[in-house]
Parts: C-alpha cells; sequence; structure tokens
C-alpha cells in the first residue's frame, strides 16, 4: 500500500478514510449542489490582484533567500520527506494545473519511489509562468 496525496482535497481523503476523520472538518460531498458566488468584477478582482502583488513582494524582500528556495524541486523533496515519515514504499499521486509539475519532477527525482500518478490539466514546461497570467 502506498501513501497518496494530491492538490485536492479529495485526494487527502484517501489518506485518512471518512470513518476516522470528524464530520466538522470533512469537505462536503462532490456530490452536493454548491451554490457558487458569483463572479468578481474587473475592478474587484484588478484590486485582489494587486494587494497579493503587494504582499508577495514584501514577503520577497523580507527574506529573499527563503523565496528562492521555493522551487519545485525542493517541494517534491517535501513530498518525499512526507512518503518516508509516513513509512509508505511508494508515493501515488493526483495533480492538477502546478500540480502536474510537481508530479513530475518528484518522479524525475525519486524514481523508484514513485507509484501511481494522475494528472490532469497538465502546465506546460515552460519556466515563465507569466504566460499563466494571461488565461
Amino acid at each position: 500500500m502506498g501513501c497518496w496525496t494530491g492538490t485536492t482535497w479529495w485526494a487527502w481523503t484517501c489518506a485518512a478514510p471518512a470513518a476516522r476523520v470528524p464530520r466538522s472538518v470533512r469537505p462536503p460531498s462532490p456530490w452536493t449542489p454548491v451554490r457558487r458566488p458569483p463572479p468578481p468584477s474587473r475592478r474587484s478582482a484588478r484590486a485582489h490582484w494587486d494587494r497579493l502583488a503587494r504582499a508577495h513582494a514584501a514577503c520577497a524582500e523580507a527574506d529573499p533567500a527563503w523565496v528562492a528556495s521555493l522551487t519545485t524541486a525542493d517541494a517534491a523533496r517535501d513530498l518525499e520527506a512526507l512518503r518516508a515519515a509516513l513509512g509508505a514504499p511508494r508515493l501515488h499521486y493526483y495533480g492538477v494545473s502546478w500540480g502536474t509539475s510537481l508530479g513530475v519532477t518528484y518522479r524525475t527525482l525519486f524514481p523508484g519511489r514513485s507509484g501511481r500518478m494522475l494528472l490532469e490539466s497538465v502546465v506546460a514546461p515552460d519556466p515563465d509562468l507569466r504566460g499563466l497570467l494571461d488565461g
């Protein structure tokens, strides 16, 4: 048996069966209809984006060495540390969007410890992530 991880809440439920997860912290069933809020206006979306940009810039200025360590390879090494800590022989992985890049990097760095992977909505292997901002 392996260790399951992923980028969505339901992937984590494989590691923690519902019988052991208190109902108060369980995510809603994927079959439960969800009332979605209306999309934000262009103005409120821009204001939100600007707040995030200022926060990220402040973080980068406060500790540039830490920010430089936030790489996909380091995240893959963190996944390997989690797999090892759980004592799982292999990491089975579900990745969406950037998580696909993380899965590919993990499999490249730890081929003998990689199990099954489902990579959905794959991100192009382009180091310039500005293209993601264009939609």
